[in-house]
């Protein structure tokens, strides 16, 4: 299953990832891949400004597959690794 419902849930096979970024990653791309299929395509995002002065800044990613992923910032990998479960909302900061 992929996509939302009408209600604007994410489907039952999928996730949701929202990194807090720091202000200075404001319109960088960070892309993540799911550690199941290395050699498959990352999904990326532009780190963005929350609409309220206290949002921050933060890439968000509505509909992840859920399983493990590596977090991309530039060419290579950093040592964060996200865990997308199925129906929830995870989240982390990056700085």
């Amino acid at each position: 299953m992929s996509g939302k419902d009408h209600s604007g849930k994410a489907r039952a096979l999928e996730g949701t990832l929202i990194l807090y970024c720091p202000a200075e990653d404001e319109g960088q791309e960070i892309e993540v891949s799911l550690d199941a299929n290395p050699a498959g395509p990352r999904t990326h995002a532009r780190v963005r400004r929350g609409k309220a002065s206290q949002d921050g800044y933060a890439a968000v990613y509505p509909s992840l597959a859920a399983g493990t992923y590596t977090i991309w910032r530039g060419a290579q990998a950093g040592a964060v690794r996200a865990v997308i479960r199925s129906g929830r909302v995870t989240s982390l900061s990056l700085g």
